[in-house]
């Protein structure tokens, strides 16, 4: 899962960011293991490029 920062100021986004990364947090410790998790989380910008690519998958 690719999240990109959006509208980081805005307090609604920042509580929906904390309740995805503790669901993300909770879905991994309970299915995960140490070698493997079943929710790969990225916070980070990409390209439109990329994007778009991704979604062609």
């Amino acid at each position: 899962m690719i999240v990109t920062p959006s509208r980081i100021t805005v307090p609604e986004y920042a509580m929906m960011k904390r309740e995805l990364e503790m669901t993300i947090g909770r879905v991994n410790g309970e299915f995960g293991s140490i070698s493997w998790f079943p929710i790969i989380y990225m916070y980070r910008k990409i390209s439109d490029r990329a994007c778009f690519l991704l979604q062609e998958c």
